[in-house]
């Protein structure tokens, strides 16, 4: 009976393990339900060295005490997720001593959790509320994406609680759950860190930079063929760059190649007294403009800087030196706005995570060859992380980033230290590189990390034997680019219906706000026949502002983690019978995201409306 009352349970509130329960059947014969000698359960599980117990064969209950009390320094306002659930003794002696916990479940082995419902009744544990998530295992694959959805909408700390019995029964698959886990809360910290920082000034970096892209060549539409067969190097803040600036400087001087930076390696250049052919940046935060401040503030105009679509628009609002633009994709303001008036598709960059792979696509497309990386680390030398030169990074590795670092194949085959970022960021070099085979990419960074698809030549060796068969390179090849055709009637058009659906899309907010008003008064009287009707308008509402081009592809994109909790809350609630629970949850959750999004409503119509004036004036 608990067992038919528990797959209901799963099926309204955890129905991935609903449907993992019904699709593959617990095989009985490695796990079997025992009786102690305190008359209570227990649950034996045959491994390779045999049978072994899950709970104690003799007092489980009085176990579970112990191990709970050896359980430290956890905060009841963290969320707890219990790997190796067993029969839940452990669980339910938690819960007695902190009644406010939410917790989480994680029972990798099918079986067990077979067993654990047919004899314990989860509503005891309120599912949806107490107990927030289930999750177990059916495939290889389920471990990675199972805590990758689960570490995806953490809204707290989590503490880990291993069932010690786990440990020693399956201790490689206790190994890599916890590996795993931190991969997924470091990934998970990666996206939120990013949206968080970029989500919300991606639409009004585009609307600020749009007259700049307008005014500006571009790069990738109008280079004329300039760069054909002529070398580049992008050179990066690695440490190695110490090593390189007379050899950079012999290369400027005799025009044997492009001379590209990226990143804060601008600022190291500069200070060895080396102008590069220009500096690529595209970072949207409003940090990026610190990259450029010496450039900014010593009124350097030598430098032309070639920016992406979705740069922090004060970088290039301030920028003394001549300016060149490339469009990224998936640019939400240059998709609405910007149309060739040739019907030419626009070209992009790929949105890669290093600025460093982001000039490599754009060297690329323009027909650069060979590229040359300096100062690519990817990793540490010695005790330095950094170029030096760059005033506000300090260049020194600390003993934190040390501990925390893994070892990588360096250029000549020796073992160096790279952080979990450096990694990450070769990894994604590297499949770039693949990508766009056959090219010919010299890494000349002594001592950096090995990265595929590249060879490794020192700086000296290519200018002896690489760098002077290309002819001489274009020296005033700014001047010569061409600005992008727009189609500028499409733009208006464009423009001011972007403007019309941002005034109809505050009408949109100001009627939830009204229907989430009713909907508390109905609740707080248990209208529940009043409140169907409610939740029906609000759907209907919610379509008209999916439907809303100006929440689509601005207002939903700067909110998008909050947008992603509110579809999570509502693929939740989906199954919930019960009314005034479900309007009480999603009352709240909606209140807390429409706030935010009124916020950037408020603050976008005024870029909207600064933009206007800025690019029409002149044509009014």
């Amino acid at each position: 009976m608990i067992l038919t009352e528990n797959i209901q349970l799963l099926k309204t509130y955890f129905p991935q393990v609903w449907q993992q329960i019904t699709d593959k059947k617990a095989d009985d014969s490695l796990v079997r339900l025992e009786e102690t000698r305190k008359q209570v359960s227990t649950v034996a599980v045959h491994v390779e060295s045999g049978w072994n117990y899950i709970h104690s064969k003799y007092d489980p209950l009085g176990e579970a005490e112990r191990f709970v009390s050896s359980i430290q320094e956890l905060d009841p306002s963290q969320h707890v997720l219990f790997y190796g659930v067993g029969l839940g003794y452990h669980i339910q002696e938690l819960v007695k001593l902190h009644p406010s916990l939410s917790f989480s479940i994680y029972e990798p082995n099918h079986s067990i959790l077979t067993k654990f419902l047919s004899v314990f009744d989860l509503n005891k544990w309120q599912p949806g509320k107490q107990l927030v998530n289930m999750m177990t295992e059916t495939t290889s694959d389920d471990l990675k994406e199972n805590l990758r959805k689960f570490t995806h909408f953490l809204d707290k700390e989590v503490k880990i609680v291993i069932l010690n019995s786990y440990d020693r029964i399956y201790p490689e698959s206790t190994r890599k759950f916890v590996e795993v886990f931190r991969e997924s809360v470091y990934e998970n910290k990666e996206i939120i860190s990013t949206r968080l920082i970029f989500s919300k000034r991606e639409a009004v970096n585009g609307l600020e930079n749009l007259p700049y892209m307008l005014e500006a060549p571009n790069i990738l539409h109008g280079h004329n063929e300039l760069f054909r067969d002529k070398p580049a190097i992008i050179v990066a803040a690695g440490p190695s760059l110490n090593d390189e600036y007379e050899n950079l400087r012999k290369i400027k001087e005799e025009g044997l190649a492009y001379i590209f930076s990226v990143g804060s390696a601008i600022n190291a250049l500069i200070s060895n007294g080396i102008y590069p052919d220009a500096a690529f940046s595209y970072d949207g935060s409003v940090m990026n403009a610190k990259v450029f401040e010496k450039i900014i503030d010593s009124n350097i105009t030598d430098v032309p800087l070639i920016f992406g679509s979705t740069i922090g628009y004060e970088t290039v609002e301030k920028y003394p030196g001549k300016l060149i633009h490339f469009f990224v994709r998936h640019d939400s303001i240059v998709d609405l706005l910007i149309k060739s008036k040739s019907e030419e598709q626009l070209l992009t960059t790929e949105r890669l995570r290093t600025i460093s792979s982001i000039a490599m696509s754009v060297l690329h497309q323009i027909g650069c060859s060979p590229i040359i990386l300096v100062g690519q680390n990817f990793g540490y030398r010695g005790e330095d992380y950094y170029a030096s030169g760059i005033s506000y990074i300090d260049s020194k590795t600390t003993e934190e980033q040390k501990e925390t670092a893994s070892s990588v194949k360096d250029v000549y085959g020796n073992m160096i230290l790279s952080s979990r970022g450096h990694t990450e960021m070769r990894l994604e070099m590297e499949e770039f590189i693949a990508s766009i085979q056959p090219i010919t990419i010299w890494n000349a960074t002594k001592g950096g990390a090995h990265i595929d698809g590249t060879t490794f030549m020192s700086l000296e060796d290519l200018i002896s034997n690489k760098l002077r068969g290309h002819g001489a390179i274009h020296k005033a090849w700014v001047d010569k680019l061409e600005s992008l055709d727009i189609d500028e009637t499409y733009l208006k058009q464009q423009y001011r219906n972007l403007n019309e659906s941002c005034q109809e899309l505050g009408k949109i907010f100001r009627r939830f706000e009204e229907l989430l008003d009713e909907m508390r008064a109905l609740t707080a009287t248990k209208n529940v026949l009043l409140l169907e009707k409610a939740f029906n308008k609000f759907d209907k509402l919610f379509d008209r502002l999916q439907q809303n081009h100006f929440n689509i592809f601005v207002i939903q994109r700067m909110n998008s983690l909050g947008f992603a909790i509110v579809m999570k809350l509502f693929e939740e609630v989906r199954y919930h019978t019960e009314p005034i629970d479900k309007a009480e949850k999603v009352v709240n959750q909606f209140a807390k995201y429409m706030e935010s999004c009124l916020d950037d409503l408020a603050a976008m119509k005024e870029v909207l409306k600064e933009t206007s004036d800025r690019i029409f004036a002149e044509k009014k």
